[in-house]
């Protein structure tokens, strides 16, 4: 793996501003969800939870979000690492995106060079989200 500085090619496929964009909607989500009286939250169990007696691999980011909507970071990521990580980093990677845009920035990059590096980066990702459900199994989430 190789870690370098990438500038984006003009007229590129961005996915970086579309995970940028799907993050600030998810934070507006948990500013609208917080503003909202309590009596209007809806209250519905999770299908696969119900289904399996497992958790899902989201299960808790409802209630991480709200967490998070009162800054109560600890519990937030009691209840869904991953989510409540994701929520905390959201804008700020927002406002990276944003400026790497508007000042022609170039991004940070964990590339992988070799059949190996992609392999190993993708049963990485693998067992961080594995890690993640099994937390949530094991929290009883």
């Amino acid at each position: 793996m190789r870690f370098e500085m990438y500038r984006r090619p003009k007229g590129a496929f961005d996915g970086e501003l579309v995970v940028a964009l799907l993050g600030l909607f998810l934070v507006a989500g948990v500013v609208v969800y917080r503003l909202v009286p309590e009596r209007y939250h809806p209250e519905r169990p999770c299908t696969f939870h119900v289904l399996t007696g497992l958790p899902c691999l989201t299960c808790g980011g409802t209630r991480a979000a709200k967490s998070l909507g009162h800054f109560r970071f600890v519990e937030a990521i009691g209840y869904n690492p991953l989510v409540a990580l994701w929520l905390i980093l959201a804008v700020p990677h927002a406002l990276w995106v944003a400026a790497s845009r508007k000042w022609k920035l170039a991004r940070p990059r964990l590339r992988a060079v070799t059949r190996g590096d992609k392999i190993a980066m993708g049963v990485l990702i693998l067992l961080v989200i594995l890690g993640n459900w099994a937390y949530l199994v094991w929290a009883g989430v």
